[in-house]
């Protein structure tokens, strides 16, 4: 289905809804990352058809691509907003939808929105599902930088042990562009990024470039949203601690992780699982991925979410 637009809190945002061919099939709402850069683009260029469990609703967040024009310039590019956003979609999704409850997947920073959404409105989910999940943002960064310090010595790289060198790893690391732009490019070539296989700025442009979903405008506002959303968002995502801030959950949560991510990494990952008290709670790892297991993994993950669905409904 093509893009259309939605009034989420005074605010025409954008959704794709791909539908299962039973009209029965419960809704996932697919918290995209970034923030600001939706899924759907890669998950369509891969071929990912999550839809063979779901109906699927891909939402382009406040400021992201078909989205941007709700960001004001940056001035309700907040948490709280974006969570009262991704609340507001569950009450549309469920009416439109005639459900009582949905399924929420927040993938990365999305997890972040997902975990909240679920904590504040329990009683309309099914479940949680956390993919790349965020759980002390901070701990994790430290945690990168280290292995990309260690992985650069294993491997005697003198040019990465320079650069990381130079741009140590401090509490404002997130402030740090050239920082950013180091630890991009070794977890790509360390095979600890977006994706095993790497994922450089031409990949995820052509892969932008060619969604027929997207107006040409949405394109170009999928890059200019990603820059105002870190730049706006940057520190919340960059002190969350979620173990402290969402100690229980009252439905069921399943975690999916890569075990070669350090994006988000699985360590920091696994600690807030632990942490965590829900009715139900699973974590599952794909010993192939980085931090995009429904990218990298697709059969395995889709397999999962069937797994998941007969769970709850169990």
């Amino acid at each position: 289905m093509a893009l259309q637009l939605v009034d989420l809190n005074g605010a025409q945002q954008g959704v794709i809804m791909k539908h299962n061919k039973d009209k029965a099939a419960p809704i996932l709402l697919f918290l995209h990352g970034g923030p600001g850069f939706p899924a759907y683009p890669l998950i369509k260029a891969h071929g990912v058809q999550l839809e063979q469990e779901f109906t699927v609703c891909y939402w382009d967040q406040r400021g992201t691509g078909s989205s941007y024009k709700a960001a004001e310039g940056g001035k309700l590019l907040t948490l709280e907003q974006l969570l009262a956003d991704t609340l507001e979609l569950i009450a549309f999704l469920r009416k439109t939808y005639d459900k009582e409850k949905i399924y929420v997947l927040g993938h990365s920073w999305g997890s972040i929105l997902g975990t909240m959404a679920a904590q504040k409105v329990p009683e309309q989910l099914h479940a949680y599902i956390g993919v790349g999940q965020i759980g002390i943002q901070f701990e994790s960064e430290k945690e990168a930088y280290d292995f990309l310090v260690s992985e650069a010595d294993r491997r005697s790289d003198e040019r990465a042990k320079r650069k990381l060198a130079r741009k140590k790893f401090d509490k404002s690391y997130y402030q740090n562009r050239a920082y950013g732009a180091v630890r991009f490019k070794y977890t790509n070539k360390y095979a600890v990024g977006f994706t095993r296989d790497g994922y450089n700025s031409s990949r995820l442009i052509r892969e932008v470039m060619v969604c027929p979903e997207y107006r040409w405008i949405d394109k170009f506002n999928i890059f200019a949203g990603s820059g105002l959303s870190y730049q706006r968002l940057a520190k919340e995502i960059s002190t969350i601690n979620l173990i402290r801030t969402v100690p229980e959950l009252e439905v069921p949560v399943f975690f999916l992780h890569g075990q070669y991510d350090y994006q988000t990494t699985y360590q920091q990952a696994y600690n807030f699982y632990t942490s965590l008290k829900a009715p139900v709670k699973q974590f599952h790892t794909f010993s192939e991925s980085a931090h995009s297991p429904f990218l990298e993994e697709p059969k395995k993950f889709i397999n999962l979410l069937k797994t998941i669905r007969e769970t709850v409904a169990s």
